[in-house]
């Protein structure tokens, strides 16, 4: 776990470790007011997932203990449920305190 992570008028990255998960929703715990936060989901061998590119989220102008985070519209996590990936979070002019899969 990590405290929370601050990206200013540069934009910072954060990737995962693998993951395993059984959910089908990801919510974030981020203050993003003045900035973006983008996610993209990776396979094992760290490449975009399709339909889960960081071209296909953006996440502006937010304040939120749970936020949930979509990708041109979609939220659902159900095609990547149960096999490895990364998430990569994608941080300008905010503040990432936790992330959740549910």
């Amino acid at each position: 776990g990590f405290a929370s992570r601050r990206a200013g008028e540069r934009e910072g990255v954060l990737t995962t470790h693998l993951l395993l998960f059984r959910g089908s929703r990801l919510t974030l715990n981020v203050a993003a007011a003045q900035g973006h936060v983008k996610v993209e989901v990776l396979d094992a061998g760290g490449h975009p997932v399709p339909g889960y590119s960081r071209a296909e989220c953006s996440l502006q102008g937010l304040d939120s203990t749970r936020q949930e985070v979509s990708w041109q519209g979609r939220s659902n996590l159900k095609p990547v449920s149960g096999k490895p990936v990364r998430l990569r979070f994608y941080l300008q002019k905010a503040d990432l305190y936790g992330f959740q899969i549910r």
